[in-house]
């Protein structure tokens, strides 16, 4: 049916150096991707973000619903089950959303996405590499992109000059610990600077964030494969460090996928 009112509609467009074919409808994009008909296929978390062939489930949001291309499923990942079955889902995507909520939160998260995805199905989590970027944080100083972090230091008052790759990383890891912030938030930065050769004391420091309905922007808790593997040990049979654009599932390896600062993330698939 989509397809019916949207394949006139084809144009190209660009996002984070990426080209990709979407279909508009209603002005708005829907990133194209080839799925079978009869797979059921979720976008959880997926703000504007529309895949053609997965059916976005995510909580209502004045912005987000401005930007959404097609109906989306009222769900929020913090208080409720996926609204489907046992065993009836084929793929699950979720982009940049766990690093948003709690870590007890994710792990039942995880739990629910085995009991509604078939035998064989696959959940594909992207997030930011918390190990990759504290190690850009000790010998990458030149990684970082800082026009992105000045940028969002300047709109709350602070100086470009004032901050560095220590700020740069608490803010991806643990955005309301930020200096910027609050004064007393300088222990954490003075903290990190310390113990900066040390990543498990490093993310100590920043952990036991709390979740904020105001703020839902804010990183507030770190993962990395080792942390998420041993999750997955007690709801998958495998789990797989992936890279970008390369999911164990056909249907979730095209350019409509993984578009979300790929210079950072964290791809992992877990096979049911």
């Amino acid at each position: 049916m989509i397809k019916k009112i949207l394949y006139k509609t084809l144009d190209l467009i660009n996002k984070n150096g990426m080209y990709t074919f979407s279909v508009k409808k209603n002005n708005k994009s829907i990133l194209k991707n080839s799925s079978n008909k009869n797979y059921i296929n979720l976008n959880i978390g997926s703000g504007g973000y529309n895949i053609q062939g997965f059916k976005d489930l995510d909580i209502p949001s004045k912005k987000y619903n401005l930007e959404r291309a097609q109906e989306f499923i009222s769900y929020d990942i913090r208080t409720d089950k996926i609204p489907f079955k046992e065993n009836e889902v084929d793929n699950i995507y979720c982009s940049h959303v766990i690093e948003h909520i709690e870590e007890k939160v994710v792990i039942k998260f995880i739990e629910d996405c085995s009991r509604v995805l078939k035998k064989n199905g696959v959940l594909r989590i992207a997030t930011p590499d918390a190990r990759f970027l504290w190690e850009m944080m000790i010998r990458g100083k030149n990684y970082w992109n800082k026009k992105r972090y000045d940028d969002w230091f300047i709109s709350r008052g602070g100086k470009a000059e004032d901050f560095d790759e220590i700020d740069y990383f608490i803010r991806e890891i643990s955005t309301s610990k930020s200096r910027i912030l609050s004064k007393s938030n300088s222990i954490y930065y003075n903290k990190v600077k310390e113990k900066k050769h040390s990543y498990e004391e490093v993310l100590d420091i920043l952990k036991d964030n709390l979740y904020n309905y105001k703020e839902i922007g804010n990183h507030i808790s770190a993962w990395d494969f080792n942390k998420l593997y041993k999750i997955s040990n007690l709801f998958f049979t495998d789990v797989i460090e992936s890279k970008f654009h390369a999911s164990i599932s056909n249907n979730m390896r095209s350019d409509a996928f993984d578009r979300t600062s790929p210079e950072m993330s964290l791809y992992v698939d877990f096979i049911k």
